[in-house]
């Protein structure tokens, strides 16, 4: 029981790091996939 509620402390870190950064990381995305849908 104890690893569950480990895993939900973990799950609940996470999700708050990608809503920290998840505009970060999608602007960086959005400037790079044009450059790499070139090469593709």
């Amino acid at each position: 029981m104890q690893s569950i509620s480990a895993r939900r402390f973990i799950s609940g870190l996470v999700l708050q790091y990608l809503n920290e950064t998840g505009l970060v990381i999608a602007g960086s995305y959005a400037t790079a996939l044009p450059a790499q849908a070139k090469f593709f």
